[in-house]
């Protein structure tokens, strides 16, 4: 069985970059401070930077200043932390990143710590629950979107189904707060379809809001810690002492 999935257009499927971008405008005001996790080519963090965001973009790979004028650019592996200081961003958005990591569970943990109190975290992933994915793992004991090609090409590596999703957003201390798709569509015959439902929609983006009480307030998980988390670090050895 051939695997086609629509062309990719600015570091994501069509519409994925609209859903990010409208839930985070939508539920951040204008002027406050954004970190676009996986910046890619950024397209994405000029997007933000022109709607009047302070925007620093998260990459692996270096980033050209003429791509990224007016944003600040931070070149790091998102598999050992976020460079940015713990309660610094109001918003935080991971455009088809997490499921190129080794350790998402890191990253929705370091995003929960760099936002502050009631800041929203914006990301976006393959949809597990679509029907043809469902039915491909039943007739080949295979994920469609990581199978050896996709890890090859993409670094596709960890899939991300609605439950992981939740029980990550939990222990960072996040409550999500909206899911969406970007359209439904069938693979093999490259069909678009009316509507955006989860047994066919092809990405799935989900919105979350940092709780006050967030564990990710009092402890890092940055190897390179912020003073104020080093601070929280202390205190609670202090108290199991």
């Amino acid at each position: 069985m051939n695997i086609r999935i629509p062309k990719y257009t600015a570091d994501a499927a069509p519409g994925t970059a609209d859903l990010n971008f409208d839930l985070c405008t939508q539920n951040t005001a204008s002027g406050g401070t954004v970190a676009d996790l996986g910046a890619g080519s950024g397209a994405l963090s000029r997007r933000l930077r022109d709607y009047g965001f302070r925007v620093h973009a998260v990459d692996l790979e270096p980033m050209k200043a003429h791509d990224f004028e007016g944003i600040e650019r931070h070149q790091a592996n998102l598999e050992e932390g976020i460079p940015l200081r713990s309660e610094s961003c109001d918003a935080t958005i991971c455009q088809e990143a997490a499921h190129q990591l080794e350790n998402p569970w890191l990253l929705f943990r370091e995003a929960a710590r760099i936002l502050k109190p009631e800041g929203v975290f914006v990301m976006s992933t393959p949809n597990m629950n679509h029907l043809f994915v469902r039915l491909f793992e039943l007739a080949t004991h295979k994920t469609p979107h990581f199978l050896d090609s996709h890890y090859q090409l993409a670094h596709q590596m960890t899939p991300l189904p609605m439950w992981t999703l939740k029980r990550m957003g939990e222990k960072a201390g996040l409550s999500l707060f909206e899911t969406n798709y970007n359209m439904n569509y069938l693979p093999v015959v490259r069909l678009r379809l009316p509507g955006r439902t989860r047994r066919f929609g092809h990405t799935l983006v989900t919105a979350w809001r940092k709780l006050a009480s967030s564990p990710s307030s009092v402890i890092s998980a940055s190897p390179t810690p912020s003073p104020e988390a080093q601070d929280g670090s202390e205190n609670l050895l202090r108290r199991n002492a």
